[in-house]
């Protein structure tokens, strides 16, 4: 992890609202390819979770930033809860770095997709209505062929 985070501070990554202005970066010695969705594309929930499905199970990830009318903060997607009988993303499970860690789970908090406002809920009890505001998705750079 040391290493990541050492990459990122040498090409003046300190945060990850400074991915915005990177379509490619280096992380541990491999090329990373960075991809946006639009801004019209977030507020579109319901390709949201299409796109970031996709995403996943191309074995890609996915960081989003989400935002109240207070604070703006980061988390790791890692898994989607699907709703079979609608064919869509009903949530997103993440990791959030400020909340507490994770125990007998995989992720510390869900993010309930809704129309404008996503229900953020920390799997010790806390509850806050969120709007996704930035998309990225990262994923291993292939090399061009010879």
């Amino acid at each position: 992890m040391t290493s990541v985070a050492q990459s990122f501070i040498a090409q003046g990554i300190t945060h990850p609202d400074k991915l915005k202005h990177q379509s490619q970066i280096v992380v541990a010695g491999q090329s990373i390819h960075v991809q946006h969705l639009q801004h019209a594309d977030c507020e579109d929930i319901g390709k949201v979770g299409k796109v970031i499905m996709a995403s996943i199970a191309q074995g890609h990830d996915c960081i989003i930033r989400l935002s109240t009318d207070t604070q703006s903060f980061w988390g790791l997607v890692v898994g989607v809860e699907y709703e079979c009988a609608a064919h869509r993303a009903k949530a997103l499970l993440l990791l959030d770095s400020q909340e507490y860690e994770p125990w007998c789970t995989g992720h510390n908090t869900r993010l309930k997709l809704g129309r404008q406002f996503c229900a953020y809920r920390v799997l010790t009890g806390g509850y806050k209505e969120v709007q996704l505001k930035q998309v990225c998705l990262l994923s291993q750079a292939t090399a061009a062929p010879v």
